[in-house]
């Protein structure tokens, strides 16, 4: 008995061990440029097809499989076919270098968890190509470039959606990213999904449809009948409508709206940090049939930076409402400046739009609406209100107005309030008037509810992180605005107001509540 006891107990810990030890996560290769497919996915031994790469990962998760620099436009590359990770071990897809793997037949994540992707990029300039994520949940995007989409048909660069009203799409995290290109009516969809984060994310319309009159809305972005998404540091730029599409509305930036068609709900949506400059229309538009309840946009910007020396800055305004439907927004420290309309309110149904703490500037035709009583109120407090046409709202008679021109007393760059002015402590309670985008919003590679998720962290967003990609990138389909030849994006949001940008932008850390003082070159 003793023996046998002897011989059991060690047996038993050795199977207790193992089963105890996770597996060894494993990393394969795939290059484009391998003679043929019959590799063991080995450095040395690649296959050359992306679904072969796929195929050798585990479901036990932490596997990686790395794609060597090249171009993938085989039917075999088309990214579809995935194997999930897990809670604790993500399955990792990856560029050897970023930037350098180049996926040309698309990418659909369908069905599918616990996924990574890295420094990819994908073009699309066909009916059949593709990219988005449906019916899938904690799915990760970094570092990642999305080029184009279909010439026709109703078509995005990028689609966050489930595939039917019964399915479900959520905890997805866009990050350091951008979305660009010819083709599609917009660039990115958020379409009945829940939870999304897009964080530090810079989207440009390249003309959309090529082919003309297209009746469906054209923009750049859209949130869709979803509910607590988070666009963190988002940039949206140098975009307008492509003149061919005589049929097609322009709607501008980025449209929150809510079709009782569609089903779902369109509520508790967060805008922080983000900039849109140098997109003709509007800002942020609140649309739809339906209810859009409860977005908040806060130290946020929207400028046209042509303004009005152009003759057109492109009607819409810097925050607008339209359509029936109940519709709240909560807009505080945000920075409006050359629009047509700074903020407007119309054919709502009992809608409301509070702006604090905000400036509200060179607005050239209807800056602020004057909804009908039905419609709903515009609520105005400690607000900078300067030059302005047909001012009717934001007066003397709104709480704590300013009335002085703020590019003279602290908004000398649209991203900060320059410490030591009027508008540092003109706000409410002595607050800042203007927004602060600054630091980093969100602690990278959180999902939303994770900890720091939405938080101001203590990270300098500037210089913008990837530039160089980004510009690169951008000036090969065209070299307009900040992709023209020698400028930098952070370069050209920082000059937008016609500064030298500050030599503290890139080496200094900038404190959140105060900034710190500039010292201008010589």
């Amino acid at each position: 008995m003793n023996i046998l006891r002897t011989l059991i107990l060690p047996t038993v810990s050795i199977i207790l061990l193992l089963s105890a030890t996770p597996m060894l996560a494993a990393t394969y290769y795939v290059d484009a440029n391998a003679p043929d497919n019959s590799g063991d996915g080995s450095s040395l031994n690649p296959v050359k097809y992306i679904n072969a790469g796929l195929g050798l990962m585990s479901s036990a998760g932490g596997d990686t499989l790395v794609l060597k620099d090249g171009t993938y436009s085989n039917s075999q590359d088309l990214m579809t076919n995935f194997v999930n990770g897990t809670p604790a071990n993500y399955n990792v897809i990856k560029a050897a270098n970023d930037g350098g793997a180049v996926i040309t037949v698309g990418i659909v994540v369908r069905k599918a968890q616990y996924l990574q992707f890295e420094g990819l990029k994908f073009t699309c300039n066909s009916i059949e190509c593709a990219s988005g994520i449906t019916d899938s949940h904690h799915i990760k995007v970094l570092r990642s470039a999305f080029e184009g989409g279909p010439p026709r048909g109703n078509s995005y660069t990028f689609t966050i959606s489930p595939e039917s009203p019964t399915n479900s799409v959520s905890h997805i995290l866009i990050e350091d990213s951008w979305f660009y290109g010819p083709g599609g009516r917009q660039n990115l969809l958020i379409y009945r999904s829940n939870k999304i984060v897009i964080r530090r994310v810079v989207l440009r319309h390249d003309l959309g449809w090529s082919n003309a009159e297209k009746t469906d809305p054209e923009g750049v972005g859209t949130i869709y009948n979803s509910n607590d998404v988070e666009l963190q540091n988002v940039i949206v730029i140098d975009s307008a409508a492509n003149p061919a599409n005589l049929g097609s509305e322009w709607v501008g930036a980025f449209t929150v709206t809510n079709n009782t068609s569609s089903g779902g709900t369109c509520k508790n949506n967060n805008i922080t940090g983000t900039i849109v400059l140098n997109v003709a229309g509007n800002g942020f538009e609140h649309g739809g049939d339906g209810q859009v309840l409860n977005t908040k946009i806060k130290d946020s910007v929207i400028w046209w930076s042509n303004g009005p020396a152009s003759g057109d800055n492109g009607p819409g305004g810097g925050l607008s409402m339209n359509n029936p439907g109940t519709k709240t927004l909560f807009a505080t420290n945000v920075t409006i400046g050359n629009m047509w309309a700074g903020v407007a309110l119309w054919d709502g149904t009992n809608s409301s739009i509070n702006v604090t703490n905000s400036i509200i500037y060179n607005s050239t035709s209807f800056p602020i609406g004057t909804p009908s009583p039905s419609d709903g109120t515009i609520t105005h407090s400690n607000n900078n209100c300067y030059n302005n046409a047909n001012n009717k709202l934001c007066t003397l008679t709104d709480v704590g107005v300013v009335t002085t021109d703020p590019t003279q007393n602290g908004l000398s760059y649209i991203p900060r309030i320059e410490s030591g002015t009027t508008l540092i402590t003109a706000g409410q309670a002595g607050q800042r008037i203007g927004a602060n985008v600054t630091n980093k919003i969100g602690v990278s590679g959180t999902f939303w509810g994770e900890t720091g998720y939405n938080s101001v962290t203590n990270e300098p967003l500037w210089p913008w992180p990837n530039e160089s990609r980004i510009h690169s990138d951008m000036s090969s389909v065209s070299n307009r605005g900040f992709a023209a030849s020698g400028q930098t994006l952070t370069n050209y949001i920082w000059s937008a107001l016609g500064n030298t940008p500050p030599d503290d932008v890139a080496s200094v850390l900038i404190p959140i509540p105060q900034n710190v003082k500039i010292k201008k070159l010589p």
